[in-house]
């Protein structure tokens, strides 16, 4: 009985500070914007393959011949595609160690490298610096 009103009073207690933590940072104008994107990019990012569009690609970046794991956030930017004049899409670059920082690029679709990854498996190669880099058919193969 005591571990079980002791786990309500944590988790009510908990939801409760984090409310009022949250409504705070809620009411400052800079801290509000700052505050509201990133709790959207980090839902975005961290729910797995329910993302919208949810791809990973690859695309080369910062120059010719090296590549970059981008999370595609959305398939058409039109109004950036208007001002640049071309269908444009999207891509999230995130940053290690913390996939919150990072880059917006706006790329024709045909610059796009579609991958195997899932948003999971990409975070997880971009916040292990590449160490953690998934083999296909690893498990299986032999000699």
């Amino acid at each position: 009985m005591i571990l079980l009103v002791g786990i309500v009073a944590r988790h009510w207690l908990g939801k409760t500070i984090l409310s009022a933590v949250e409504r705070a940072l809620l009411r400052v104008p800079f801290i509000r914007k700052l505050y509201w994107t990133g709790r959207q990019l980090a839902r975005y990012l961290f729910q797995g393959n329910k993302a919208p569009t949810g791809r990973v690609v690859l695309v080369e970046f910062p120059g010719p011949g090296s590549y970059v794991l981008g999370m595609l956030t959305a398939d058409e930017a039109k109004s950036v595609g208007q001002s640049l004049g071309q269908e444009v899409s999207a891509v999230y670059i995130p940053t290690a160690p913390n996939p919150l920082t990072g880059w917006v690029l706006f790329l024709p679709k045909e610059r796009l490298i579609p991958t195997n990854l899932t948003m999971d498996e990409g975070l997880t190669l971009v916040l292990s610096g590449g160490l953690l880099v998934k083999e296909e058919g690893n498990a299986d193969s032999s000699g």
